[in-house]
């Protein structure tokens, strides 16, 4: 039987942990998960590798006084690939990951049995970052998870050992409709996908020009941080009803401070009160078009949905 994942991408295996806004990766995942990993990183590549649910199962090392801890192995594993996320995606938390589960063969790939630490050559990242990207926008891990869990460790095994490795060909045909029809909400898989694609850009303040501090908000990760480019009290006015000024191509990384200095007015009214000499250079970072400022909703989605899916293949091919 496969496993599905939760709403919010969580698998079985992986839990986090609420306790704190500036919780890192690493606390985030299970000891359960932790000695999984160790269980998939002794492995040899075949194809009696062991499957996700069986190193999920596995029961933790016993240490001193009986007590149990994952072995130094698995530590070290979710160490460098939470650094390794962070580093590359600029993930805060496990909160700001698509999909969690994603960090088990990524962790397999960096598990080495000396507990010594795995340098990556560049075409080692490349194929692991198109893997990442190309996982979270075909929702990869959203059905059958254990099984492609399995097919992904295996990958990742042979591609750490150098041999000719499948990790990164997942089939994903991305169209403008995953922007023009998925709702923001920060819970949601496709949205905390977008956010990323977002981050990546390097984002700009829309009234300083000056660069988000992107820890600061994917450690907080709330939806005072993203706001409507073209304004809901603006599309009110023309009757484009809530719903629809909610949808992925017509939000950005705008703090609460700069959207209640920007106001509820049109773009082309905004914009008097963006930096002028840094119009095109945010523009640019927050992958949106200069027709914004004609201040047509349909014209302006349209267009910005095609940026962000140019951006997206870039980021799957790279």
């Amino acid at each position: 039987m496969q496993t599905a994942a939760r709403a919010d991408g969580v698998p079985a295996g992986l839990t986090e942990r609420r306790a704190l806004p500036d919780d890192r990766i690493t606390s985030a995942i299970s000891q359960a998960a932790a000695s999984g990993i160790a269980v998939a990183a002794s492995s040899r590549t075949s194809s009696r590798a062991p499957g996700i649910s069986r190193a999920m199962a596995s029961p933790l090392p016993t240490g001193k006084n009986g007590s149990r801890r994952p072995r130094m192995t698995s530590v070290g594993a979710l160490i460098s690939g939470s650094r390794f996320v962070r580093n590359n995606l600029r993930v805060e938390k496990l909160t700001n990951l698509p999909y969690p589960s994603a960090l088990v063969p990524l962790c397999v790939f960096f598990a080495h049995k000396n507990g010594k630490t795995r340098n990556v050559t560049d075409a080692q990242r490349n194929v692991l970052m198109r893997w990442l990207w190309r996982s979270f926008f075909s929702r990869r891990f959203s059905a059958g998870v254990l099984r492609n869990l399995k097919r992904d460790i295996e990958e990742a095994l042979k591609l750490r050992e150098g041999k000719p490795s499948a990790l990164a060909d997942v089939s994903v045909n991305l169209e403008g409709d995953f922007f023009l029809e998925k709702k923001f909400s920060v819970s949601a898989v496709d949205t905390k996908t977008f956010v990323l694609l977002l981050v990546n850009a390097a984002p700009l303040s829309f009234v300083s020009g000056e660069q988000v501090s992107l820890s600061d908000v994917l450690s907080a990760f709330n939806r005072s941080e993203f706001h409507h480019l073209m304004p809901q009290a603006f599309l009110a006015k023309r009757e484009i009803d809530g719903g629809a000024a909610s949808v992925l191509a017509n939000f950005a990384m705008i703090s609460a401070g700069d959207n209640k200095i920007l106001g509820g007015v049109a773009p082309s009214i905004y914009r008097a009160k963006m930096p002028e000499s840094e119009v095109d250079r945010i523009l640019e970072h927050a992958i949106c078009p200069s027709s914004l400022f004609h201040d047509d909703f349909s014209s302006f989605i349209r267009s910005r949905a095609e940026l962000l899916v140019a951006s997206a293949n870039r980021l799957m091919t790279d």
